[in-house]
Order: C-alpha cells, then sequence, then structure tokens
C-alpha cells in the first residue's frame, strides 16, 4: 500500500502518468496498469485526478518483451540528446543545429509538423522562428509568421505560467480557450503538445509538435524526452547569446581601448607587462607592441624603490610624473630622447576573492 500511495503523491509533479508496477494482494502478486485522464488543481491547492488502475493478466503482460521494446525506446532518445548537445558544441550554425533536432522530433513522434515561437515582451509579438513540417502539411509560419501576443487567451496564460500544453484531442480545451481551439483547428491539428521555453529571465518561447493526419496518445516519456529537447535548446541558445553579447561587448571596450586619448598598460600581478595600447606607444616611442611586451615593471629604473613596493603591497597610486627616457639604461629600445611630464595612475585589479589579478597603468602627457 505504501508504494501505491508513493505512486500517487507524484501525481503532483508529474503531467503524464503511465506506469505499470506490482502489488502484494491476498491472492498474490499482481500487475496493474495506471494512467491519469485528467488533471486539475483546486483553489486550495489539492490534486484532483481522474485516472484508472486495471489488473493486467499474465498472458497479455508479456513483460519481457514490453521491457525491451520501452528500453529500446529510451535509449534511441537518450542518444538523439547526447547528439543534439554535441552538435550544439562542434557547430556555429544554430539554424542547422535547431532544425536537426526539429526533424528528430518528426521521426521520434512519427507527427506532422514541430516549431519553436519566440516571444518579445517589448514589442508584444510572438515569431515563428523554427519549423519543420512533412510533405502536405501546411507550415504555421505560412498561416501565421508573426502576430501579437493575446495575453488574455488562455493558451498564452498556460505558456507564460511555464505549464505545458498536452492535447490527445481538441475536445480536452476547456471552454475557455475557444478562440485557442478554433485557430489550432484552422491548423489542421488533432493532437498536440508543446512545453515552454525558459532562461533566466523567464519564459522566452515555445516548442511545439502537431499531429494533423491522426491523434497520438501522448505518455510520459513522450512528455520528459520532449521536455529535454526543449531545455536544451534553451539553454545552448541563452549560451549563444550570451556568447554573441561578449563578443560586442569585447570589441566595444577594444575600440576605447585602442583609441582613448590616454596612454594604458596591463601588467599581471607580478608586474609582467601583457598589453598597452597604441597611445601609449605613441607617447613612449615605440615602433613594436611585441618589444616591450614581457618587461617587468619593476625593473624600471624610472621607478623609485617606494613606489614599486607600494605597487607589490595592491595599493594604488596617483602621480605627477618626469619621465627621462635618457636614463632608461636599456630598459627599452625608443626613438624619443629628452623628458616628458606625466600624469600617472597605477591601479590595482581584483578578482571576486579580493586576489591581486592585475596592475593597470594609465598615463596621460
Amino acid at each position: 500500500m505504501t508504494g501505491i500511495l508513493e505512486e500517487f503523491r507524484s501525481f503532483r509533479m508529474m503531467e503524464i502518468y503511465e506506469q505499470v508496477f506490482p502489488i502484494h494482494s491476498k491472492y498474490g502478486m499482481m500487475w496493474v496498469s495506471t494512467k491519469v485522464g485528467e488533471k486539475r488543481i483546486t483553489k486550495e491547492g489539492h490534486v484532483r485526478v481522474m485516472g484508472m488502475l486495471q489488473c493486467i493478466s499474465r498472458q497479455r503482460m508479456n513483460m519481457q518483451e514490453q521491457t525491451v521494446d520501452r528500453l529500446n525506446s529510451l535509449l534511441s532518445r537518450l542518444n538523439g540528446i547526447s547528439k543534439s548537445l554535441l552538435d550544439f558544441l562542434h557547430s556555429d550554425d544554430i539554424t542547422l543545429v535547431i532544425n536537426k533536432i526539429l526533424k528528430e522530433v518528426l521521426r521520434q513522434f512519427q507527427a506532422d509538423r514541430t516549431y519553436i515561437f519566440e516571444l518579445d515582451r517589448k514589442l508584444h509579438t510572438e515569431v515563428c522562428t523554427y519549423e519543420i513540417a512533412v510533405e502536405g502539411i501546411k507550415e504555421r509560419k505560412v498561416l501565421l509568421s508573426e502576430s501579437s501576443i493575446d495575453y488574455a487567451s488562455w493558451w498564452t496564460g498556460q505558456i507564460l505560467a511555464g505549464d505545458p500544453i498536452i492535447l490527445f484531442t481538441l475536445n480536452l480545451l476547456p471552454d475557455s480557450a475557444g478562440a485557442d481551439k478554433r485557430r489550432l483547428e484552422e491548423y489542421g491539428v488533432k493532437s498536440t503538445m508543446v512545453v515552454p521555453l525558459n532562461s533566466k529571465d523567464g519564459v522566452w518561447g515555445y516548442i511545439g509538435v502537431d499531429m494533423v493526419r491522426e491523434h497520438r496518445n501522448w505518455c510520459n516519456e513522450d512528455y520528459q524526452w520532449f521536455v529535454s529537447l526543449g531545455n536544451i535548446i534553451s539553454i545552448c541558445m541563452e549560451l549563444r547569446r550570451s556568447e554573441s553579447e561578449a563578443r560586442l561587448e569585447k570589441a566595444y571596450l577594444q575600440n576605447i581601448y585602442k583609441n582613448l586619448p590616454a596612454g594604458i598598460e596591463l601588467y599581471d600581478k607580478d608586474g609582467f607587462m601583457t598589453d598597452l595600447n597604441d597611445k601609449e606607444m605613441e607617447i613612449f616611442g615605440l615602433r613594436h607592441k611585441e618589444d616591450v611586451i614581457g618587461l617587468n615593471l619593476f625593473d624600471n629604473p624610472l621607478l623609485p624603490q617606494g613606489l614599486k613596493d607600494k605597487l607589490k603591497a595592491g595599493a594604488p597610486i596617483d602621480m605627477s610624473f618626469n619621465y627621462d627616457f635618457d636614463r632608461l639604461d636599456g630598459y627599452y629600445s625608443t626613438s624619443r630622447t629628452g623628458t616628458i611630464s606625466l600624469i600617472s595612475k597605477f591601479a590595482p585589479l581584483y578578482d571576486a576573492l579580493g586576489n591581486l589579478i592585475n596592475i593597470l597603468l594609465i598615463n596621460i602627457y
């Protein structure tokens, strides 16, 4: 009895439930099949479930064959998930990878149409960005490529709440989804499964699969596999967006760094120069950056020892400095001679743990 109660408690977490398991009875060991037909949450937060529990005869069970078939199907789907991850890691063409995943969805479900819609909360629009359909089935892009988000609709409410939409038949839609039902009928949908796509900022879209030529009675494995693919797509697209934003930010900072009307030098925590900008090369009469990369700041004969000690201790320093090129004693090669007046700022840079990682030097001439 405890095992059955544990199974029933799992209803709250599962959108689709279909299991076969043994129970001990006064007649001995018996196998039962359980399946949830309808689930709803009451206003008080209680789960109300309608379903069935049925005894299975040994003749009908044939457990070994069913187990083997089920394992083969699960292994095939797990292999598909791993291939999808590898494709995302190895390819820069995200459209190609997503289309491959959608084609795999069609193959696994023997479905007719699968798609991804992206939501733009600022413009209040939803756009079908990816779609694959079998021959003879109209694409949603053709029927509706972009539309305004209908925040009052049952469909949108489910998606934005992060809840899946799983329909064996459109007759399972609630009365409040009349407009959604008419739209699905226009698409020729008999059965559909849709799951929200999430990021750290919330729901950014949804992925769906449609059965047009026949109905499909979705099982728990179908749902779990489809959710896994949706999560992979969300994670990988979020990473690609982050990479793109990081590249743009890096290019922007490099442009500022290169064209800033002040000289900049960057040293590691041990004082070895790792980079400098064009203005710094101009100030110090350098022809090639490579001539000074690797020089140690603490070997500079023009810096007083007390200043070097403060820098090693991680202290920031602001100073006016008369820089005499004739006293470099071969520290580096330069085309300049004589003395220039500099306003210099040494700034220690720390990581998140408070460890010194770099010393930044800014010179204004």
